[in-house]
This record gives C-alpha cells, structure tokens and sequence, in this order.
C-alpha cells in the first residue's frame, strides 16, 4: 500500500467514492486525495479552514468541516478541483468535535445544535438542545444519539428539527468512539 503526507497533524478522515478527505489540525487544513490506486494515492485538492479542523462529513457535493478551534463548520464545495471553495463558515453556539449530516440538517453534539444546510452558502441554525451535549453524534432515523468518554449516551427525538426533545440515555461504562457504519477505501 501506498502513502501520502498530510502534515504532522492529520484528525479526521471521510472516504467517498474515489477520494479520502482529510483534515490537519496543526496545520489548519482539509485535503482531497485520490485514492483510487490505493499503492499511489495523490493529494488533488487543498484548503486552509482558519481554524482547527477536526470532524469532517463528506454529503454529496460538499464536504463539512468542523473546527474546534473556532466552533465553525466550514462548509467546501469539493466539486472544485484541485482547490476545494470554502463557501462559508457558520459560527456555532457550542463546541464539539463530531459532527454528522443528514438530509438537509447538520448535527452538532456540543449543546446539541441543528443547522439547516438546505442552502449550503447561508446555513441557519434551527435549534439547541443543551442537555444533548457530547463530543461524538451520530443519526439514525428520527433519533440522534449523541455523547462522550465517560458519560451517558443521550438519546434525542429529532423528528421535528424546530424542537429536538431528549427522550433517553444509556449509561456505559466508558465508550470513545460510535461508528456505526463501515467505512471501506
């Protein structure tokens, strides 16, 4: 297998098709590379995100940047080869690590925000739930599930995005990470 160098701080990574989307906290950057010839994978694509970059979410034709740093979401358009656009960054009301897109909604954990991005260049948040706090989150159907290394998973009904309502928890006795998919180069 092949490599490539991505900074001395590589975060978070989304694999979609062809590409891997990679973020670098230290160096305040989101990469695109190709790939498709995992023996020779190629960096075609770069942006400075303005902050620190770790949870990125790759949906359709824009990739969701989530940085820590300045509690935004940078929103890229990754259609634009080899320099992915920022077109904007949405200030959030709370800090967290994870983020998760689904349908026309971003999730964050940190004071559980949702962010309509039906409009991708004005994004509008439409709710906080701060008893939904975590670092992690993760969608499935009408539940958002969200939380953090030692601390309950909280469970949130968000069938109506205007008024998310905590309906649960699950305590565990400790739990990092929740991926509930696979994800495959």
């Amino acid at each position: 297998m092949g490599s490539v160098t991505t900074g001395s701080g590589p975060f978070g990574i989304y694999v979609s098709g062809r590409y891997a989307y990679v973020t670098n906290t230290n160096a305040g950057t989101f990469k695109v590379i190709d790939v498709s010839n995992p023996a020779s994978p190629v960096i075609v694509g770069s942006a400075t995100t303005g902050g620190t970059p770790e949870t990125v979410y790759v949906s359709g034709r824009y990739a969701y940047v989530m940085n820590t740093g300045t509690s935004t979401i940078n929103i890229i358009d990754i259609l634009t080869q080899p320099s992915p656009n920022i077109i904007t960054n949405f200030v959030s009301t709370g800090t967290a690590q994870g983020l998760y897109i689904s349908g026309h909604y971003a999730y964050m954990p940190g004071g559980f925000q949702i962010i309509d991005i039906s409009n991708p260049a004005a994004p509008i948040a439409v709710s906080t739930l701060p008893s939904g706090a975590g670092s992690w989150v993760y969608v499935s159907g009408r539940y958002a599930y969200t939380g953090d290394s030692g601390l309950p998973i909280k469970v949130i009904d968000i069938s109506d995005p205007v008024s998310p309502s905590l309906v649960g928890s699950l305590a565990l006795t400790f739990i990092w990470c929740l991926r509930l998919r696979p994800l495959s180069l």
